[in-house]
C-alpha cells in the first residue's frame, strides 16, 4: 500500500515537472518568436532602402533575400500556431 501511494506521489511530481517545463518551453519560444519578427522587420526596412537604389544586380539579390524572409515569415507563423497548440493543451 504504502509502496503505490509513494509511486503515485512520484508520478504526480513527475507530471508536475513535465508541465513546468512544457510551461517554460512555450515562454521561452514565445519570446523568440518575437524577437525574430522584430529582426524580420528591421530587416524589411533595410531592404527596402536598398531596393531604392534602382541597381539591377542588387534589386535581383535583394529579391531573393526577400523571398527566403517571406519563408521564414511562413515558418514563424507555424511556430505561434505550434506555441498555442501546446499552451492550449497546458490550459486544460
Amino acid at each position: 500500500m504504502k509502496n503505490d501511494k509513494m509511486e503515485q506521489e512520484v508520478l504526480n511530481m513527475e507530471k508536475g515537472l513535465m508541465r513546468l517545463v512544457e510551461r517554460i518551453y512555450v515562454d521561452v519560444m514565445k519570446e523568440e518568436i518575437v524577437r525574430m519578427k522584430q529582426g524580420i522587420k528591421s530587416l524589411r526596412v533595410t531592404l527596402n532602402n536598398f531596393l531604392e537604389l534602382n541597381d539591377e544586380g542588387v534589386q535581383s539579390q535583394l529579391n531573393s533575400i526577400s523571398e527566403t524572409l517571406s519563408k521564414v515569415e511562413e515558418m514563424i507563423r507555424v511556430a505561434e500556431i505550434n506555441v498555442e497548440g501546446i499552451e492550449e493543451q497546458l490550459r486544460r
